[in-house]
């Protein structure tokens, strides 16, 4: 609901900056609330469920704030009015379900690393879960402070910033899946964090830009599904892949997310630069 609502205010440069602060938002919404679940569980696990109470104050603020979309379309008169559909068949295009394929295989390979870093310590000797879920907090804070300059790097650099994004986060797990140390690991930790925040905005963005007229609500959702579905099946896509090549373990997954996230990151570099000389042939000259 968030990134259509995003989309219909604001366009172009302002839509991806607002895009980078919702990312920033939710980063630390998701820290906050998690923190105040483990205060909360201490009360007992009926306690926790008041954590949604924090929608009170959200629907409040949300009707006090946020201005009627309609009114702001204009002021139409009765007759058109009358003449106009009263409602719009939502569907969807190809690049919404290309859009959300990329966002369920980002996810199944973004997850592994809050999956498996604490068996990754483990199995390399690197450290304690108590130090492999600091470095985790640390993967939050990153995504949620860079994400703040998304809006900045997409006016320098536009549509580059996905595979940018997606090669930063095959850097990051090629790291984790060669360091030893705990220098190295959390400098993987850190790079697969800035590469996630350059990534999830812009397919934010262009999931709605891409969508077709009215139907962003729609694409929103599909794109949400493919979400928590490539967070539910990460575990079981990867270890499925491991298995395809006779390994397993935390090393063998980290493998498996430089390989998959390579394969995503030259796929849309091609996509972007053949759009790019698309651009530049239909250009007239000056």
């Amino acid at each position: 609901m968030t990134l259509s609502l995003i989309s219909q205010f604001y366009e172009g440069n302002e839509l991806a900056t607002m895009m980078g602060f919702q990312s920033t938002v939710q980063n630390l919404g998701s820290s906050v609330l998690s923190f105040a679940v483990s205060y909360l569980i201490i009360f007992g696990w009926h306690a926790t469920f008041l954590i949604y109470a924090i929608a009170l104050p959200v629907m409040i603020l949300f009707g006090a704030v946020v201005p009627n979309i309609d009114r702001q379309k204009g002021h139409a008169t009765s007759e058109e009015q009358q003449s106009e559909p009263q409602t719009t068949k939502q569907r969807v295009n190809l690049p919404v379900i290309a859009i959300s394929v990329l966002t369920f295989f980002v996810y199944v390979f973004f997850m592994v690393v809050t999956v498996q870093l604490s068996s990754l310590f483990a199995a390399q000797h690197i450290g304690s879960a108590s130090q492999a879920a600091a470095v985790l907090g640390g993967l939050t804070l990153v995504s949620m402070l860079f994400s703040l300059f998304y809006g900045k790097l997409f006016k320098w650099i536009g549509s580059v910033i996905l595979p940018l994004g997606l090669f930063l986060m095959t850097i990051g797990f090629l790291l984790l899946s060669r360091m030893t140390a705990m220098a190295g690991v959390t400098a993987g930790v850190v790079i697969i964090g800035i590469g996630f925040a350059f990534t999830i905005p812009y397919i934010y963005t262009m999931v709605n830009v891409k969508a077709p007229k009215g139907s962003e609500n729609l694409a929103s959702s599909i794109m949400l599904i493919m979400t928590n579905a490539g967070v539910f099946l990460s575990p079981t896509v990867v270890n499925a892949l491991s298995g395809m090549f006779g390994h397993s373990g935390p090393v063998s997954a980290m493998v498996v997310c430089v390989s998959g996230l390579l394969v995503l990151a030259i796929v849309t570099a091609v996509v972007v630069a053949t759009q790019f000389r698309g651009s530049r042939a239909v250009t007239p000259e000056k």
